[in-house]
């Protein structure tokens, strides 16, 4: 019986550890925003229209068929009046079929350019997927950070009030100096401001996951969130591999050419209203008590059309000479973009080189300030040591512990915008 209340109890701890771990994985939390979230849902229902239109496009190359159907009465008047008038009820059918056969490009074109639309779509898919998983760690991350400063901020705060307390009771009993309560309370203060600080801060992080994320939570949940694989080992060896990544895969540098290849079937189009459309066409009537005449008549036709505009105004050179235009726009973009995207990646590369440098700095300076601390406790205990000594050595190891805390998620964060820069933020990046 024993055993089994043993082994029940053990399953049910172990499953529910599970669960919280499985739960608040950052893998976990992402896969249902890429999934779900309304911008998401918008490019998807975008990059769906534009295969329609792709499909819209396509149909030019197809016959055609139209159907016509008459019916009513017809009254005819014949000189001399006196040979009456012919009223009838008559009826005619018509059916059409004209195939393209030539336009000089205007047809490829509008297809061409319906083809990258439908490519432009899924890259913003994959663009907005991608800038999700960026804000979604970014707020996950944050949330972390903002709870472990408030920790270490809560505990700074408590270690001042317990030494407050015991100065406060050496001046009770007449072996303490009120200077030195003033000097504790002072101290008190400030840490009170500090952890009135990091709440706010906690608050703020906490409001920007329920933007992203779409739900809140407390601290104890935020408590079991835990730390993302390392990124590191999917960062290009050194930044001008970074660079050259960037330039090809940078989703929005993809887009921004593929803006000109638009522009450039934009241009084939308006460049085709110069030569005339070529068109098969096959044509059959049927006709019934129509035109005075009794009766049904039937009518097949079939032949070459060609329709040519001579002249509309100037309005085909106007759109020439705006495509033309276009397609520089789009060109001096793509360059303008490709020369920033350069730059945020160059920047981000710095930054992450000065982040994990500047972490380890900051980790090595609160490693030595806690040693300092508990050394200054066990010489104040002895005297040696003043209390105002021991609570400046508190605030500033609070102080240097937050800043290496912060350093360590920063590394994290430019690690992520590099990889976004380089087109090569996904979810395995967060599988364990």
């Amino acid at each position: 019986m024993n055993k089994a209340v043993v082994l029940f109890t053990l399953v049910c701890v172990m499953t529910g550890l599970y669960s919280v771990v499985h739960a608040e994985t950052l893998l976990e939390k992402l896969t249902p925003l890429v999934n779900e979230h309304d911008r998401i849902l918008a490019v998807e229902s975008a990059a769906e229209s534009a295969a329609y239109d792709l499909r819209a496009a396509e149909g030019a190359y197809y016959p055609e068929v139209d159907v016509t159907v008459e019916a009513g009465r017809e009254e005819i008047e014949v000189a001399p009046a006196d040979s009456g008038a012919t009223v009838d009820a008559r009826n005619e059918q018509t059916i059409t079929a004209t195939q393209l056969v030539y336009d000089f490009g205007a047809t490829e074109g509008a297809i061409a350019e319906a083809e990258v639309r439908h490519e432009q779509a899924l890259v913003q898919v994959d663009l907005s997927t991608q800038q999700l998983i960026f804000e979604g760690a970014r707020a996950y991350l944050d949330l972390m950070r903002a709870l472990e400063k408030l920790e270490y901020a809560r505990r700074s705060e408590q270690r001042i009030m317990e030494q407050t307390g015991v100065e406060e009771a050496l001046v009770e009993h007449g072996a303490g100096l009120s200077s030195n309560v003033l000097q504790a309370k002072q101290q008190l203060a400030g840490a009170m401001a500090l952890r009135v600080m990091a709440e706010g801060d906690l608050a703020n992080a906490a409001s920007r996951y329920r933007a992203v994320f779409g739900e809140i939570v407390g601290e104890s949940q935020v408590a079991d969130f835990q730390m993302p694989p390392e990124p590191f080992s999917r960062l290009p060896i050194n930044v001008e591999e970074a660079v050259t990544l960037a330039l090809a895969n940078n989703r929005q540098l993809v887009m921004a050419g593929q803006n000109v290849e638009i522009a450039h079937e934009q241009l084939t189009q308006a460049e085709a209203e110069y030569f005339p459309t070529v068109n098969l066409f096959a044509e059959a009537k049927r006709r019934e008590n129509d035109s005075g005449y009794s009766g049904v008549r039937t009518e097949n036709n079939i032949g070459v059309s060609l329709e040519w505009n001579l002249y509309n105004g100037g309005s085909d050179e106007a759109a020439v000479r705006s495509a033309r235009a276009e397609v520089e726009r789009a060109r001096y973009a793509q360059q303008d973009l490709a020369r920033t995207v350069e730059e945020e990646v160059r920047v981000a590369w710095e930054n992450l080189l000065t982040f994990r440098y500047n972490a380890e700095l900051l980790q090595n300076q609160a490693d030595i300030l806690g040693e300092f601390l508990e050394l200054a406790r066990r010489e104040r205990k002895m005297g040696t040591r003043t209390l105002l000594e021991l609570l400046n050595a508190e605030v500033m190891y609070i102080n240097a512990i937050g800043n290496a805390v912060s350093a360590e998620y920063d590394t994290y964060m430019a690690a992520y915008n590099v990889l976004y820069a380089t087109g090569d933020l996904d979810l395995d990046l967060f599988a364990q």
